[in-house]
């Protein structure tokens, strides 16, 4: 389960926690490295705790300049 520590974007989960605008994931208290996407993708997860995040979803935030993927993973428009 989830928890969110207070209103600054930290959450809380197993030995882990997770500092939305710090960017950074601490494990038992020591810092790990996590950035970039991985980290992205982590922070909406935690955004929508207890609900499905779909793909298109997860395109949008992560790609939002980028046209939709189609289901083989390529794009459908020009490179």
């Amino acid at each position: 389960m989830v928890e969110t520590l207070h209103p600054h974007g930290v959450f809380a989960f197993s030995n882990f926690e997770v500092g939305l605008q710090a960017g950074e994931l601490r494990k038992a208290g020591m810092r790990r490295k996590l950035t970039g996407q991985p980290f992205q993708v982590l922070a909406i997860l935690l955004e929508c705790p207890g609900e499905a995040v779909t793909r298109e979803e997860l395109q949008k935030r992560l790609w939002p300049d980028k046209e939709t993927l189609s289901p083989s993973g390529k794009g459908q428009g020009k490179a």
